[in-house]
């Protein structure tokens, strides 16, 4: 039996944080914190950790970063395997150990976002996981305005390589994107278009709505048969909160205000908020600070305990 005793580091458990603190572990998994001397293996290898924190593998529902790795600047795309290799790396130095890497199905107009660079992207990293430092996961989102997109990502759920899908509506004038310059601004900024192309790609996205209702109940149809999770992205509203969840999505990911966020705790949904909004202090669309959210959740949770407690 191989031991490994980690001593003097600073442990961080899910009630507490222990100082100066000790954790045996054996076989590769931890077998004691703080444990008696007389239960470390006089041959296991002894660790200083001093100075130094152990806490658990971080787990990230929705990174984009992969996409940065395959296409840092518009029109500019590296070997997708390579990009998967590094982005793993990435993650591992970060103590990321479950990525979701989030892949949007959305037309052949943005970049590494066209549905056959997606699919591709989605494959190299299924194909990668034997190989990779972390447990790389995949996360599809749906843009609903693409009906081409479907039938890809039927495909992709039935072989398997979908672990989370999510549906999302960059349309113009709501969610993210609550007026036409917003959504002009973020084409030109992150797409490299010109101002007559990004016009002409929400005039397109703006026509392509019809029928979205239809495309994303047969995409959840079958995510729910194979037991694949689904979310919901950018919900602006407590009604669309309430379409969301009557259609079977079970997470509401970056709701854009507190109202919004209640109602996805009130329909039972987990909500999913952003690091780098909470990092930061501001989202960056203007929506909802995510620690306004966090700082409400806690105040009502204090305020049922109490309740309880009476």
């Amino acid at each position: 039996m191989s031991s490994t005793y980690l001593t003097h580091a600073t442990l961080v458990l899910p009630d507490r944080v222990l100082s100066d603190s000790a954790l045996l572990i054996e076989n590769g998994h931890i077998a004691a914190i703080e444990p008696a001397s007389h239960a470390v293996p006089s041959s296991a290898q002894v660790i200083d950790l001093r100075g130094h924190t152990v806490m658990p593998g971080l787990i990230d529902v929705h990174s984009d970063a992969i996409e940065k790795e395959a296409e840092p600047r518009a029109g500019v795309m590296f070997p997708l395997d390579f990009a998967v290799a590094q982005v793993d790396r990435r993650n591992a130095a970060a103590g990321i150990t479950t990525p979701y890497h989030a892949l949007s199905f959305a037309s052949n107009q943005f970049g590494v976002r066209n549905n056959e660079t997606a699919s591709t992207l989605v494959r190299t990293v299924a194909a990668y996981r034997n190989h990779s430092l972390v447990d790389n996961r995949i996360h599809c989102r749906y843009e609903v305005t693409d009906a081409s997109a479907v039938p890809v990502l039927e495909a992709l759920m039935a072989e398997g390589v979908v672990d989370l899908l999510s549906v999302m509506d960059h349309s113009p004038g709501q969610g993210q994107f609550k007026t036409l310059d917003a959504y002009l601004s973020y084409m030109m900024g992150n797409h490299g278009m010109s101002r007559e192309e990004a016009v002409d790609a929400a005039k397109k996205k703006t026509a392509q709505i019809e029928g979205a209702h239809e495309r994303v109940q047969r995409l959840l149809a079958q995510a729910h048969r194979l037991q694949i999770p689904t979310a919901s992205h950018d919900d602006d509203s407590p009604q669309r909160i309430a379409a969301m969840h009557t259609l079977g999505v079970r997470m509401s990911e970056f709701p854009i205000n507190v109202e919004t966020a209640q109602s996805a705790a009130d329909h039972a949904l987990p909500t999913i908020l952003g690091a780098p909004n909470v990092l930061r202090g501001k989202s960056q669309s203007g929506s909802m600070r995510a620690i306004d959210a966090i700082h409400a959740a806690s105040a009502i949770s204090c305020a049922r305990t109490t309740s309880r407690r009476r």
